[in-house]
């Protein structure tokens, strides 16, 4: 019985596969298969314009009726935004976006299959911007804030600059951002400065005035705090605050008469937190007056200190920002002042110059500038943090001392260290520079100097000066800070021009190719240009 019902079973299978009619569809179709070439990263700013034209491996009529388009950013998509969903991609950025991921798809919708390609977007506040710089300026008194920011750049063919092909131009901007507000009258410095949180997307911005002072927040350039609430008690009757240097953990500014107060900072991951000490700063129980401090761009992790000119007492002081090892107090030795020798650690074959100013009494010289750069010793891979001082002695006579100054633990604490001098005769310039600038890294070996209306460059290899630039109007205002090795100097007139020098392999390059772009504003008589650091921390980094 069992067989039986077995033998049926089997013949059934077999009449119901010989009644299966095959209706598969064997016309296989052919599908070109589309690659989207990688698109250039985009960094832009609010309010910029985000343009992309996509290449494809094949060629694609524009309007393929089968084709679909879907531009995503960090996984949002506009469904209403025909440049959104179209073959190029067009926005004018009205988002801040961090995250960085920008889809394309391309879909055949003929046969339901998607092509993507990934790319990079960053949209950034509107000020918070590469390769941009800062403009101080007065125009009737009144101090304005402008900003030149650049929008489209482009590397040359042997990738030796970046080449600034369009910018965007603002005019004081200050009362736009903070309600019709002023920045006062008679502007005297400007200083970004950062903190120790690294989710913070820019430095701040001190403005000094003769009407005080105002820190900015760095991305919409609105007011975050004035002057006067960083003062315990205020800021004390009949002191003008000219400027300062703001570090991590101690902050140092200065008055008309060169009086110095200082901070220290409780909490490193803000801009202000306590207060400015009242009293003025004293050194061996001496108040020190006409002291001014110098910005550098200092590494937190091996410099640490702000060098101050002690004109009165004809010498180099340094203002400490705190521990050096990473496992110290953080505070250790915030605030605290040390002289800087006029000793010079010599490394083995070096001989002193026999024109070294020493730095600890340069009485019979004036300190007309000093500026910072990093400082790459011979035969060696470190980086020191260094500086250049332009002096000038009783005859009139020019001196440039280069010379690197390291801050040292020992078994007594802390103490400077001056090693590597050089010293430059400048008689060759003929007059006393108005300002100088040392393009800060070592990639070149330059000093630009302004007399009047004519910028000129000390090459340090040779010793040779020559005339770089002749301009329209006297140079009030330099800055040869960017984060791109040395290939700028930004230049400020007296007319209120704006001119981007371009001063890569600056010996050789072609007069005629020596600005690489200019305002189109005239700002009022420009006092300061500052390089918009942009990410926070320091340039160095």
């Amino acid at each position: 019985m069992k067989r039986m019902n077995y033998f049926f079973f089997m013949l059934l299978v077999v009449l119901c596969v010989s009644c299966y009619e095959d209706k598969g569809n064997y016309d296989y179709i052919d599908i070109e298969n589309i690659e989207i070439e990688k698109f250039e990263s985009v960094y832009k700013t609010l309010g910029d314009t985000v343009r992309i034209e996509p290449k494809f491996n094949i060629d694609i009529p524009e309007d393929a009726p089968y084709l679909s388009y879907e531009w995503s950013l960090n996984g949002k998509t506009r469904p209403d935004d025909p440049n959104w969903n179209s073959r190029n991609f067009f926005w004018i950025a009205d988002e801040i976006v961090t995250t960085f991921d920008l889809i394309f798809k391309v879909t055949d919708e003929r046969y339901g299959i998607s092509y993507m390609q990934q790319g990079y977007c960053s949209i950034s506040g509107e000020f918070d911007a590469g390769y941009s710089w800062l403009i101080l300026s007065e125009e009737d008194g009144k101090t304005m804030l402008s900003f030149f920011k650049s929008v489209e750049t482009e590397w040359t063919d042997d990738f030796s600059s970046m080449i600034i092909k369009g910018w965007k131009e603002y005019k004081d901007l200050y009362p736009s951002r903070n309600g019709g507000a002023e920045l006062g009258q008679g502007p005297l410095s400007m200083r970004e400065h950062y903190c120790n949180d690294y989710s913070a997307g820019a430095g701040n911005i001190w403005i000094f005035s003769e009407s005080g002072a105002v820190d900015l927040e760095g991305i919409g350039l609105t007011k975050d705090i004035d002057l006067d609430q960083t003062f315990m008690g205020g800021v004390p009757a009949g002191v003008k605050i000219q400027g300062g240097v703001f570090m991590m953990q101690a902050d140092i500014i200065y008055d008309q008469n060169g009086y110095l107060y200082s901070r220290v900072k409780s909490d490193n991951q803000l801009f202000n937190s306590d207060y400015f000490l009242p009293e003025p700063m004293k050194y061996n129980d001496e108040v020190l007056e006409q002291c001014e401090p110098v910005l550098g761009r200092y590494l937190m992790y091996t410099a640490s200190y702000t060098p101050i000119i002690d004109r009165k007492n004809s010498r180099l002081l340094s203002f400490i920002d705190g521990a050096i090892n990473w496992n110290d107090d953080p505070l250790k030795g915030a605030a605290e002042i040390i002289e800087v020798p006029g000793d010079v650690a010599l490394g083995i074959g070096e001989v002193l110059p026999d024109n070294y100013i020493p730095l600890n009494d340069f009485r019979g010289y004036e300190i007309v500038s000093m500026q910072y750069r990093k400082l790459s010793p011979a035969n060696s891979s470190t980086t020191y943090p260094a500086f250049n001082i332009l002096f000038k002695d009783e005859n009139g006579n020019l001196y440039l001392e280069e010379f690197a100054l390291t801050r040292n633990a020992g078994a007594d604490g802390y103490y400077m260290e001056v090693s590597n001098v050089k010293v430059f005769d400048l008689n060759g310039l003929g007059d006393v520079p108005s300002s100088m600038v040392i393009p800060p890294y070592t990639a070149t070996n330059y000093a630009f100097f302004a007399i009047d209306n004519i910028l000129y460059m000390l090459d340090k290899d040779t010793r040779m000066i020559s005339e770089y630039f002749k301009f329209d109007a006297p140079i009030t205002a330099m800055d040869a800070e960017n984060m791109l090795q040395n290939q700028y100097v930004a230049v400020g007139l007296e007319n209120g021009e704006f001119h981007v020098v371009n001063i890569v392999n600056a010996k050789n390059r072609p007069v005629n190719d020596r600005i690489m772009c200019s305002s189109k504003e005239r700002f009022g008589k420009i006092v300061q240009i500052s390089w918009k650091i942009g990410n926070g921390r320091s340039s160095w980094g």
